[in-house]
């Protein structure tokens, strides 16, 4: 009888040390299972919070930033303090940027408007764009547009007809354009007067001319106010960057 209830007792504590091996491997599972749960919301979290900060040009992005008031508002410069940046013509532009995949032109624009959101704080230099160009189209803009307010000018190079301009001039209020410009007026794009800084650039077609959206970085005078532009019928356009955009 002694030895039959020795027995059972071996066969009982056997028993519980398999249980408690099951359970240490069942709680092991389960912590694994955790462990891998937080992991992935780790890096979920991380690339999330990349994608929104890194990217503000995405409509996405934007909105939630703007919300959260994580961007600054977009600001006009002085021409004592805008940023720098390399000044090409229209020419170094379409050879520069001509050759790009449709992948390497989207990153490319990225980097232009990402640059342009963050009002160029340790970011890249701007890309600037100079040079005359021959007047094609000119239209106002409307709160449908990126910039709500102000004209866009859209313009042919002058000698280089495989690179257009599409020139924004920002205003505080709604513009009419019919005394502004005239189809075959020469549009001067100055350096030190405007520093229009490149935020697109766009292909179509094999044979079609590639298309740089500019838009000027120096709307302020020195004394903090709307910048006063002439056009090229003697009118007065007053600069002004809005410091939000439609992004949508």
């Amino acid at each position: 009888m002694r030895f039959l209830e020795d027995r059972a007792s071996t066969f009982s504590a056997a028993q519980v040390i398999e249980e408690d091996e099951m359970n240490n491997r069942g709680n092991l599972f389960t912590w694994l299972i955790v462990i891998m749960v937080l992991l992935g919301l780790n890096i979920g979290s991380w690339s999330f919070c990349n994608m929104v900060f890194g990217h503000p040009e995405h409509p996405f992005s934007y909105g939630l930033l703007t919300k959260l008031e994580k961007l600054d508002p977009l600001k006009g410069f002085t021409s004592t303090a805008v940023p720098g940046g390399k000044f090409r013509s229209a020419k170094d532009l379409y050879t520069e940027a001509y050759p790009f995949k449709r992948a390497q032109l989207r990153a490319y624009n990225g980097i232009l408007k990402r640059n342009y959101l963050w009002n160029y704080k340790e970011r890249s230099p701007a890309t600037f764009i100079y040079g005359a160009y021959i007047v094609e189209e000119i239209r106002a803009l409307t709160e449908t547009d990126l910039f709500p307010k102000g004209i866009v000018i859209t313009a042919t190079a002058y000698k280089f007809p495989d690179a257009k301009v599409e020139l924004i001039l920002p205003t505080a209020e709604p513009v009419e354009v019919a005394n502004q410009y005239k189809i075959g007026d020469t549009l001067e794009i100055g350096k030190s007067s405007m520093a229009a800084a490149v935020i697109n650039a766009e292909k179509g077609g094999p044979d079609d001319p590639m298309k740089f959206t500019a838009v000027p970085l120096i709307t302020k005078s020195s004394n903090g106010n709307d910048l006063p532009y002439k056009t090229t019928s003697g009118e007065t356009l007053l600069l002004r960057t809005p410091e939000w955009l439609n992004i949508d």
